[in-house]
């Protein structure tokens, strides 16, 4: 949902994630995500919500890049309200170890340890 959906075969490589080299969040990308959220809690959904598309993880950085999206996406969510749940796929063809099976468990406590007001997001 961080993304602007599938850009087409034609597109590669592609160049669509929320956030910049550095993983910062770009605001563009959180407007359309405050949208989307809002509608979904009008209609009664539960949004699931992915940080990282397909081989954008390569485009990142480093390991800090990596997980500074999720203290952004995490702490922003929460200072909005929104009690939705991360999704933290593993790929193993992600770039970044901290992404691959034997350490992404590293994300989804990181994820858990974020809480605003006593708060916290569910994280799987």
């Amino acid at each position: 949902m961080l993304w602007a959906g599938f850009p087409g075969p034609e597109s590669q490589p592609w160049h669509n994630s929320a956030f910049d080299t550095g993983g910062n969040i770009k605001q563009p990308y959180f407007n359309r995500l405050t949208e989307v959220l809002d509608r979904a809690d009008e209609l009664g959904m539960v949004a699931i919500l992915g940080l990282c598309y397909h081989g954008q993880d390569e485009r990142l950085w480093d390991e800090r890049a990596v997980r500074h999206p999720v203290d952004e996406t995490c702490g922003w969510l929460l200072n909005q309200e929104y009690t939705n749940e991360i999704n933290n796929e593993c790929n193993t063809r992600y770039e970044y170890e901290v992404l691959q099976p034997h350490r992404v468990h590293e994300l989804i406590e990181q994820a858990k340890d974020i809480s605003r007001w006593g708060r916290r997001l569910l994280v799987s």
